[in-house]
């Protein structure tokens, strides 16, 4: 999945990703990540650090409280 509220950049990355055979969801802010990762189940996250309303770094940890996205009881 990626999240990232450039369309620019969604579009390029996804556009690598699907060539080197990946499967690709996105979102372009963290309401719609969430909304996303119920249907989508990603084994690959990558979060833009700088976006408006909610930036990744406290997306990740939203993210890190679903108990099938945190790594070792959601401690690292």
């Amino acid at each position: 999945m990626l999240v990232d509220d450039d369309i620019d950049l969604l579009s390029l990355y996804g556009s690598l990703l699907v060539e080197a055979g990946y499967k690709v969801t996105s979102a372009t802010n963290a309401q719609d990540a969430l909304s996303l990762l119920d249907h989508s189940h990603p084994e690959l996250i990558l979060i833009d650090v700088y976006m408006p309303g909610c930036n990744g770094i406290e997306l990740g940890k939203i993210i890190r409280q679903h108990e099938e996205f945190a790594i070792n009881g959601g401690q690292i």
